[in-house]
């Protein structure tokens, strides 16, 4: 369910039974007609006292009190405690939902739909509604409308004057809180890598992916042979595996969570990049073609592209690749000025035409507009943690600030070193900056290192061998050509919701893996970086993950007792570059 459908619904639940009119309910039910027609024609808790009946006032009361305030409770307790945006002021989302649907349930009381939008004063209902927010303002609210009513003996008046009063308790009682958050530009190592050929491009690699040196990436058809076998597939309606099918809908999935109606030009964005990756699916069947339509094109080839070095694939430019931090300047930083090229397969390039970017370090930034006085703070603690509204990741950064002694902003530049590849695609990035204090296990820089590692599917897991180690079921050929299954064991490096991160020791790419009680299959193919120490309590040199919280020149912060990393107390190689995975180490 989306933000938006969350607080559509805390507020028609609100409404609905803040409308609830229970001084004309109680009053018919206990035979004194329709309290419309007594005194003031209100259906609130006064003019039912106005009936001889104290108990059914005060039972009104406390009943149309709770209305406002119940709605409040029950949306602030459903709705979920993720972080919004509201206002310009991050908050939650439960906190967003409790405030509509008491507020609905106030306008519910004012205009109730059942009795042709002609209710009470809300007196009761607001102040239930207050109460359920903050207790102490609404127990001052009500001393007030107390003393008022001893004094003049007036309900409304004394009700006014309580209204008045509150937000003024509020003001002083109240201490706001103000989470500030910035559009933060993204710069990375980039190198655009242009076409040498004419012809229809082709992609083999997927979108964020990261691609070894020497890796084929992409074809530029020249003979338009492979355009014409994607027509034919296409008019054959071949169906995408299983694997694809999941890659697809993680892309979804991820798109909806984070999608924003102020952005809805993203929309089109995404429908370009998901119909190249159906496109580049595609497109792997045809590989096994290109040797025979090669060797039967004498003078126009399908031309082989490969990455010229390792790096993360992305299909679209923008003309922020060259930029260092210090050339940007404040009209890039206007979203609504951004341009975006997508690269979509099956598309015509010409020679020195861009064919795709590569990211090709760890190491990237990510720049804000800051005012003067928040840039000495940040570089007075040199190093920041900032939170990704995104996904709600956290990671340590080097501060530096540029100051080109402008009126101005100025900006932070913040350097991170882990993670280019989860915002590999993104140019802007919405980020909050924080200020906890951290600890962690202390580690020099020295004993950091990275490590590849398979991307396979949880649902590829099981437990096999005889002590029940886990690993996956591996299809082999056997001596007569028929297939079968091994168990390979396998260790777990790390894990994300859809993937576990196995060592490629014992797997290779283009194995084909089968899942567990299934005739499903899936091929290793997808790899990714993992930061970490090896760790050699066992004898050997085990790579361990890690999550930096923080470093200097000389060390780095880590994150202790971690599923798959380090505890406190354990050993370590201190230079990294030593030694290699599984090596024995000798005391």
């Amino acid at each position: 369910m989306t933000i938006t459908s969350i607080f559509a619904l805390c507020a028609l639940g609100g409404y609905l039974l803040g409308s609830i009119p229970f001084g004309l309910v109680l009053t018919r039910l206990a035979g004194l007609g329709d309290i419309r027609k007594i005194g003031s024609g209100n259906i609130g808790a006064t003019n039912v006292l106005r009936t001889g009946r104290k108990d059914l006032a005060l039972l009104t009361v406390l009943l149309d009190a709770s209305k406002a305030g119940i709605a409040a409770f029950v949306a602030a307790s459903l709705a979920p405690a993720a972080d919004y945006v509201f206002l310009g002021n991050m908050t939650q989302v439960n906190v967003i939902a409790g405030l509509i649907a008491g507020s609905a349930g106030v306008v519910g009381h004012n205009f109730p739909v059942w009795l042709k939008f002609k209710g009470g004063k809300g007196v009761a209902s607001t102040f239930g509604f207050i109460l359920a927010t903050n207790p102490q303002i609404a127990l001052l609210a009500l001393a007030t409308w107390l003393v008022c009513a001893v004094i003049t003996r007036y309900s409304s008046l004394s009700a006014i004057t309580a209204a008045i009063a509150t937000p003024v308790y509020a003001f002083f009682l109240v201490e706001p809180t103000y989470t500030i958050f910035y559009t933060a530009i993204a710069l990375r190592d980039e190198t655009v890598v242009t076409s040498s050929y004419n012809g229809y491009i082709n992609y083999y690699a997927r979108e964020g992916e990261r691609v070894g040196a020497n890796q084929l990436v992409c074809t530029v058809d020249e003979s338009g042979q492979i355009k014409e076998i994607l027509d034919e597939q296409n008019a054959d309606n071949t169906s995408l595996s299983g694997s694809d099918m999941r890659e697809l809908r993680t892309s979804i999935s991820g798109f909806c969570a984070n999608f924003s109606p102020h952005e809805f030009n993203s929309v089109y964005n995404f429908k370009y990049e998901l119909e190249g990756t159906v496109l580049k699916l595609a497109n792997i069947n045809v590989l096994e073609n290109l040797e025979v339509i090669n060797n039967a094109a004498s003078t126009q080839p399908v031309n082989l592209c490969y990455a010229p070095e390792s790096g993360i694939i992305t299909y679209s430019i923008d003309g922020y690749e060259d930029k260092a931090p210090s050339d940007l300047t404040d009209a890039d930083f206007q979203k609504d000025n951004y341009e975006k090229t997508q690269l979509i397969s099956n598309e015509l390039t010409s020679a020195s035409d861009p064919l795709y970017r590569l990211s090709t370090s760890e190491n990237w930034r990510i720049v804000i507009q800051v005012d003067r006085t928040t840039a000495a703070q940040l570089e007075n603690e040199q190093y920041v943690k900032v939170r990704f509204l995104k996904n709600q990741y956290e990671s340590w950064g080097q501060v530096s600030i540029i100051d080109n002694g402008g009126e101005g902003n100025v900006l932070a530049v913040l350097e991170l070193n882990n993670s280019m590849i989860t915002f590999a695609t993104d140019r802007f990035l919405d980020v909050e900056i924080l200020s906890d204090s951290e600890s962690g296990l202390k580690v020099p820089l020295s004993a950091i290192t990275t490590q590849e590692f398979f991307l396979i599917p949880k649902d590829y897991i099981t437990k096999g061998g005889s002590n029940g180690a886990t690993g996956v079921l591996r299809e082999t050929a056997g001596e007569n050509g028929s297939l079968t299954t091994e168990f390979v064991a396998t260790q777990i490096y790390q894990e994300n919701d859809e993937n576990y991160y196995l060592d490629d020791s014992s797997l290779r790419v283009g194995d084909h893996l089968i899942k567990p009680e299934s005739t499903e299959s899936y091929t290793v193919s997808q790899t990714a970086s993992l930061t970490g120490v090896f760790n050699i309590n066992k004898g050997y040199a085990d790579f361990k993950e890690i999550q930096i919280l923080k470093q200097n020149d000389e060390y780095a912060l880590i994150k202790s007792n971690t599923t798959y990393g380090l505890s406190t107390y354990d050993y370590i190689v201190l230079d990294a570059s030593s030694v290699d995975a599984d090596q024995l180490i000798n005391e």
